[in-house]
């Protein structure tokens, strides 16, 4: 009975290690663009965004760097706020930049079809600092 605590202990921590974290604007895991502008380096393939979390800060200008690391074209598109990258090819990358302008929490999408029914979403925080 212990071995299998140990196990299940182990394979939590393993789990916990290895899962995707939030990237925020002008933090390690993004870099930093000048004086309020955070850079956020995203990778799309079939059919995810990583990371999967990204933060942003309300009023401060955030720029997205998408790379398509798929075999398939993407796209990266947060409806609510307005934010649409062209639809790129595989090994492309393409910016956009925009400047958050309410509090909340907003849904990553590629929108060539059938993607996101794959689950090629993500999520966006954005908050007030």
């Amino acid at each position: 009975m212990s071995k299998s605590f140990l196990l299940a202990g182990l394979t939590l921590l393993v789990c916990s290690l290895s899962a995707p974290g939030v990237t925020r604007a002008g933090n390690p895991a993004g870099k930093e663009s000048g004086a309020g502008t955070g850079v956020i380096d995203v990778h799309g393939k079939e059919f995810a965004f990583m990371p999967n979390k990204l933060s942003a800060v309300r009023g401060h200008k955030t720029t997205v760097r998408f790379t398509n690391d798929g075999v398939l074209a993407h796209n990266f598109v947060i409806e609510s706020l307005g934010v649409k990258t062209e639809t790129i090819q595989p090994g492309q990358s393409t910016e956009v930049s925009f400047t958050p302008p309410k509090i909340g929490s907003f849904k990553i999408r590629c929108l060539v079809p059938g993607h996101m029914e794959a689950g090629m979403q993500a999520m966006i925080v954005v908050t007030s600092q």
